[in-house]
């Protein structure tokens, strides 16, 4: 559509408003209200949100491994802590409980 045909269409989403522009995904006009602009084009709500959809395709790969990169450093953080904790408790034991033979025997 040229720039003059723009001018005379009309919204697909709302007929009493004029077209401002055409989406680049599926070709329809719609007025300023219903398109967006991203990576200099002009999407409909539609449109954008499948290209959207497929940029997050792209990165959650990758996204997932840090988050499973990060959750595994959490837990061996946590493991560590237990297990300072443990042995600071165990090195604070006075040494007459620590005797081998039991209780006083």
């Amino acid at each position: 559509m040229m720039r003059g045909a723009i001018a005379s269409a009309r919204c697909a989403a709302h007929a009493a408003r004029e077209a401002a522009g055409l989406c680049k995904g599926c070709g329809h006009a719609y007025c300023r209200e219903c398109l967006t602009e991203l990576d200099s084009a002009v999407w409909c709500a539609r449109c954008l949100a499948g290209r959207l959809d497929v940029r997050e395709g792209a990165r959650r790969p990758w996204a997932r491994a840090a988050g499973q990169l990060g959750l595994g450093a959490a837990g061996m953080t946590l493991l560590f802590a237990i297990w300072n904790a443990l042995l600071e408790a165990a090195s604070s034991v006075p040494a007459q409980y620590l005797k081998a033979g039991g209780r006083g025997h």
